[in-house]
């Protein structure tokens, strides 16, 4: 089978023998970089494990290995569903992803697959009308389908709730990004600066940028896998104008620029 493969950013292909019935099999690391083509000098890792979870597998040393170093095989990732999803939801509902991706799971190609099932430039649940918009909701979305939720519904404590608990109540763009700095932490996300949110987006790992505009509308949005522009990072958003393949500033407005946060889930 020939797989996708990526190796400190750089993409290679490989012809990889999946075992049938095992989850988990160990292939010699220096032996499977040289077949890459890939320089081994220095590399000691002894074996890795090559475990499928999902739609991806992953190859990670068994010891831990520098960051730099970890690399991914890529089974066939899943199909878009034919429909966005959520649309058959009232936003303040929780959509039902079609795909997900768990921390153990993470590759940008899913990433962008988690984002763009929502089809939000497309989706009558995120659109705008009668003054409001969904920039949170649509995070929600995203972030629940990425196993880093950021709640739209929390208790008293800030703990995530589902819609119309009795003890929950609804978050606005602020009031989520107060969340966020307040009970963030305990839920894996960290503040971070626009280089290693992109990074972590480009990893496949969630990533979101906001903005908090005290006695104004705030704003939140996905970071997503790309480059860096004179635009800013790579994002998707609802809002005002709903798109999935933007930039900070068309999203934000140049004014916000020095203004917004980001942060990442490890």
């Amino acid at each position: 089978m020939k797989m996708r493969v990526v190796v400190n950013g750089t993409a290679l292909s490989a012809d990889v023998v999946p075992v049938a019935g095992v989850e988990t099999a160990f292939v010699d690391t220096g032996a499977f970089l040289q077949a890459l083509g890939v320089p081994t000098r220095g590399v000691q890792w002894g074996k890795v494990a090559v475990r499928k979870f999902c739609e991806v597998a992953h190859l990670r040393t068994r010891y831990a290995p520098p960051p730099e170093h970890v690399f991914y095989v890529g089974l066939p990732l899943p199909a878009l569903p034919d429909a966005p999803v959520g649309a058959d939801v009232q936003p303040w509902h929780m959509a039902t992803p079609a795909i997900i991706s768990q921390p153990e799971d993470r590759w940008p190609d899913l990433l962008n697959l988690v984002i763009q099932q929502f089809r939000v430039a497309q989706n009558p649940a995120l659109l705008p009308r009668e003054g409001n918009t969904y920039c949170n909701v649509f995070v929600w979305w995203c972030s629940r389908a990425l196993g880093a939720e950021i709640p739209h519904w929390v208790t008293g404590v800030g703990s995530p709730a589902r819609p119309g608990d009795a003890d929950a109540w609804e978050m606005d763009a602020n009031v989520t990004i107060n969340w966020l700095r307040n009970y963030g932490a305990p839920a894996g996300w960290r503040k971070v600066l626009s280089g290693p949110a992109l990074a972590a987006a480009n990893a496949g790992q969630p990533a979101v940028v906001v903005w908090y505009r005290p006695g104004d509308i705030g704003h939140v949005a996905m970071v997503r896998p790309g480059a860096m522009t004179a635009k800013g990072v790579p994002i998707a958003q609802a809002g005002a104008r709903n798109f999935d393949d933007g930039y900070l500033v068309d999203g934000f407005g140049t004014a916000a620029v020095g203004l917004v946060e980001y942060w990442v889930h490890d």
